[in-house]
């Protein structure tokens, strides 16, 4: 409704439940939200479309040659959760994506479909623009989402992205290798009992460059054609998702959450007759009216209740859109619309469409997974708790010696004694106390029996093999020693590095001189190999600089030369915090008032009928206290839309603050700590390569985007790292051609 801008203001989705109590399943039963958008144009048929706040008046003249008697209907009236009458991006997202990151950090599953005629916007909704101003729903949620997550560190999240599209009744994965080859996947039934497409990649997604240079890969290989009504028609339904995994870091609860933010992007109904399509855009066009044919069957099924079986499996759309249309999911369609005269006919259909989604029903509930990481530390800690059970039921039994916990030293070394007494003959028997000591005797013995069989193999060796080889081995020990001249030092004294081999009297010094050489005495000689010298190419002068950590280096700098702007720092950041504290409580008196104002407007409709003296001063004190709640409610949503606008300048105070500050620290490190260049070039390995020009202008370019908005650098990253952000590039050509063939 209109008032999610509102509740969601700061920016801080409301806490999810947390994991430990998981397994209470929230559940829930409600219709599809249906919002209507309109293209803006200067050519609106306002003479047959008038919009009043969430209602549509639509007049269809009759046909001129149909005939005297002609009862057709001419006048319509449709109403929906809301109408976004030339609307901007972020007032379209407040109102679908805000809500499903919400839903989705708490664990359900979330949708936001966008229906219509071709050329109505319905990428645009989803998708966007190339520029960050114009992201649609899809960008907004996915950075939305990402800064959600950090602010709950108590929590572990695991997040993947799949990216598929629908093009000739086909499946196929937009986010395959270059050079792999294009497949047409199958969809499967679930074990969960949702559906599953085979050979669909999940790609790890750790921040929101990532997830976006994910959907900009996928945008780009995305099936589009050139027709009389759109540049750029889409000529495929895609399905872009989010799969999250969180877990609690602090709860010992073995369950986890799971849940899928479905963004869908329909291909638009077609008019042959308008769109002059002919050859492969023809057959494209009737597979995306022949599927869009199947999912208002589906949709009708399910809002009819007379109606047992519903006809999921009449295509692969429809099939993929069973959890998102009456399955387990919090589902928001936007309708787009093209509120031109010469497109009424298809505006009709896309407002009979919407009116018929909203009579679906979702039963969605938290989806509960099993840890097994903390489900190990369950059993870990229950065989825990279990042992001391068994050790105190023991010891009311007079089992006093009987031990759980794993053998000690000590203990196998008692054990040990007495299985070598047992074997000496010197004890007739061994007590046996648990199972446990029978494991461990066993092992015991096992290794006496393997102890005493190399035992044998040695001595029969001895005898028969090694005599004469001992005897030759001392004769010559022997000459070896009467062939030192002079008496001298024998073979085997070290003579400055090196080492004799062989063997003979080993001079009586040895022993001091090898104790005396410690491995210091290495380190320090310049011809060490770690030093360099002869070993590492250099002259032993040089001596490397033992730079400082920078983490520690970073808190002795705040806390001296940028004592003031670390200062200033905590100071905006104190800020930030009273300021979504006041947003926080001034957004849940919104709330409240919102509830009282859709009361007393209820409460005012059913007075309507009645037309009593006393039902009039009812219905005057109702609507005198509805104006009143209402004025209140707008000076509440005046005090926020303030307070918003001060956190987001407080927040690029904060960045631009922090950057300032790195920067200085930067410059004061490289000064304070200038390491010595070591030879051979070393030096231009540790300043750094030089950048060239492209590298120079991309730096450049992230440094003006930190300081004039600090949120647009992660979707310049995304689009710089799959090259989206260029210009005049043909988009899905290549994979149109490779899925011909």
């Amino acid at each position: 409704n209109a008032t999610v801008s509102v509740l969601n203001w700061q920016g801080t989705a409301p806490q999810p439940p947390p994991v430990a109590a998981a397994h209470v399943r929230a559940m829930g039963k409600g219709p599809v939200k249906v919002l209507l958008r309109t293209r803006p144009t200067d050519r609106f048929a306002s003479d047959s479309l008038n919009i009043t706040g969430d209602a549509v008046g639509f007049y269809f003249p009759k046909k001129k040659d149909a005939g005297v008697l002609n009862n057709t209907q001419e006048h319509f009236n449709f109403k929906y959760d809301e109408i976004l009458h030339n609307s901007s991006q972020e007032d379209v997202y407040f109102s679908t994506g805000r809500p499903c990151v919400t839903s989705v950090l708490q664990g359900y599953n979330g949708t936001v479909l966008a229906y219509g005629q071709t050329g109505a916007g319905k990428t645009y909704t989803i998708t966007g623009g190339d520029d960050f101003k114009s992201r649609g729903i899809a960008p907004r949620s996915i950075a939305d989402f990402f800064t959600e997550i950090s602010h709950l560190p108590e929590k572990a999240f695991d997040v993947s992205v799949s990216y598929m599209e629908i093009y000739n009744e086909r499946i196929y994965d937009l986010l395959v290798d270059e050079g792999e080859a294009v497949q047409d996947l199958a969809v499967h039934d679930a074990p969960n009992g949702g559906v599953h497409v085979k050979g669909l990649k999940l790609l790890a997604a750790a921040s929101e460059a990532e997830a976006l240079a994910h959907l900009f890969k996928g945008n780009v290989r995305r099936a589009v054609a050139e027709h009389a009504l759109n540049v750029n028609s889409s000529r495929s339904h895609t399905i872009f998702t989010l799969h999250v995994t969180q877990r609690s870091r602090v709860e010992s609860d073995s369950h986890a959450l799971s849940s899928k933010f479905n963004f869908v992007d329909l291909a638009g109904s077609e008019r042959v007759s308008k769109t002059g399509s002919e050859g492969a855009i023809l057959r494209e066009a009737m597979h995306i009216n022949k599927s869009l044919s199947f999912l208002e069957q589906v949709v009708v099924a399910l809002g009819s209740s007379s109606r047992s079986h519903v006809p999921y499996r009449q295509c692969k759309l429809t099939n993929i859109l069973r959890d998102s249309i009456g399955g387990n999911c919090k589902t928001i369609m936007v309708a787009n619309i093209w509120g031109e005269g010469e497109h009424l006919d298809e505006t009709f259909s896309t407002l009979k469409f919407a009116t018929r989604m909203m009579k679906v029903q979702n039963e969605y509930s938290v989806n509960v997974a099993m840890d097994p990481d903390t489900m190990v530390k369950n059993l870990q800690k229950q065989i825990i708790e279990l042992k001391a059970e068994l050790q105190m039921q023991n010891q009311l039994h007079g089992k006093t010696q009987i031990k759980y916990d794993t053998f000690s030293d000590d203990d196998r070394y008692e054990l040990e004694k007495k299985v070598t007494q047992y074997l000496g003959g010197e004890i007739d028997d061994i007590e046996i106390r648990s199972l446990r000591d029978v494991k461990e005797y066993f092992k015991i013995f096992k290794a006496c029996v393997d102890r005493s069989g190399a035992e044998a193999e040695d001595r029969l060796r001895e005898k028969y093999e090694l005599t004469e080889h001992q005897k030759g081995g001392a004769d010559g020990g022997a000459a070896g020693a009467g062939g030192a001249p002079g008496g001298g030092a024998g073979v085997g004294e070290v003579e400055g590095r090196g080492f004799g081999v062989g063997t003979g009297a080993a001079a009586k010094n040895i022993r001091q001189q090898a104790k005396s050489q410690s491995p210091k005495s290495y380190a320090d000689d310049p011809m060490s190999p770690g030093e360099g010298g002869a070993a590492g190419g250099d002259d032993g002068d040089a001596r490397r600089v033992q730079l400082p950590d920078r983490n520690q280096a970073y808190e002795d700098f705040k806390s001296n030369e940028g004592a003031e702007q670390s200062k200033e720092l905590r100071q905006h950041t104190v800020k930030i915090r009273d300021l979504k504290q006041d947003g926080a409580a001034k957004a849940a008196k919104a709330t409240s008032l919102k509830t009282e104002i859709d009361n007393l407007k209820a409460h005012a409709d059913k007075l309507a009928a009645d037309t009593t003296d006393f039902s009039d001063r009812e219905k005057f004190e109702v609507m005198d206290e509805l104006k009143r709640k209402r004025v209140e409610f707008r000076a509440l949503k005046e005090d926020l839309s303030r307070i918003r606008i001060e956190v987001d300048s407080s927040e690029k105070l904060i960045n631009q603050t922090r950057v300032a500050l790195v920067q200085e620290f930067e410059a004061w490190y490289s000064k304070t700590y200038s390491p010595m260049p070591a030879a051979g070039g070393a030096a231009e390995a540790q300043d750094g390569e030089k950048l060239d020009e492209g590298e120079c202008f991309d730096r450049l370019e992230e440094e003006r985007l930190l300081k004039e908005d600090p949120d647009s650098l992660e979707f310049y990253r995304a689009q710089k790292m799959t090259g989206s952000h260029k210009k005049g590039t043909k988009r899905g050509a290549g994979w149109v051609a490779a899925r011909v063939r």
